[in-house]
Formats: C-alpha cells, structure tokens, sequence
C-alpha cells in the first residue's frame, strides 16, 4: 500500500468502509480474486486479478475497464473448495503479475482518499 512501510498488514485489522477507503484510494491493486479485487472494479480503480479455480468471465472484472486478469484455463480444474491450490493459480509467476502491473502504468491515478467513486 502506498504510503505505508513495507511490513504493513492489515488483514482483519480494518472495518469494511475503512478497507473499501484504501481501495478507492489506490492507483493500482493487485489482488486474487477476492473482495479487493471487486471493490477496484467498483471504484474504476486499474487492477491485476490472478485467477484460479473460478473462471474469470463469470466473476472478473469487465473487460472494457483498466484491468488484466491473470490465469491458464488450461489448467483451471475448478473447484473451489480444493484442499490443493489449483493449477491454473499455481502457473502465474512473479514476474507475470509484474508485467501485468507495469502495463496498466499509464492508467493509474492518484487521488487523496475520499471513499467515493471513481468517474
């Protein structure tokens, strides 16, 4: 997060309006397909979504907005509730989330927090 050391987490230490507040402030987020990753496709925030046992047309991002998502559905087995990580997450690298995220540089912005959408 931008703005915080390095060492900074802040899993389950944030209210839900709190959390929704850093995304809307980002000017990139990267994140599995989770909450964070909805949030940025709500506030327009520019995002890299690394997929794995979901398909990403049913639950990813747009694709007309600033954001790329990650995954090898020829991998992809599909169960969510595995004990296993899947394949599909298992092949993105590194270095595939950080082209990813040097691709959307030209979209990011940067704007003071304020929780509210994005245009």
């Amino acid at each position: 997060l931008a703005g915080l050391p390095t060492a900074t987490v802040l899993a389950g230490e944030l209210a839900l309006d709190a959390f929704a507040g850093i995304i809307a402030a980002a000017d990139l987020v990267i994140s599995a397909d989770t909450g964070a990753a909805h949030l940025a496709t709500a506030y327009g925030i520019p995002s890299v979504v690394i997929f794995g046992p979901a398909p990403p047309e049913e639950w990813g991002p747009p694709a007309s907005g600033p954001h790329i998502v990650l995954t090898d559905a020829s991998q992809r087995l599909g169960d969510t509730f595995s004990a296993i990580p899947d394949p599909a997450l298992l092949a993105i690298t590194p270095a595939h989330v950080l082209e990813a995220a040097r691709s959307l540089d030209g979209h990011r912005v940067i704007r003071p927090l304020t929780g509210e959408p994005r245009d």
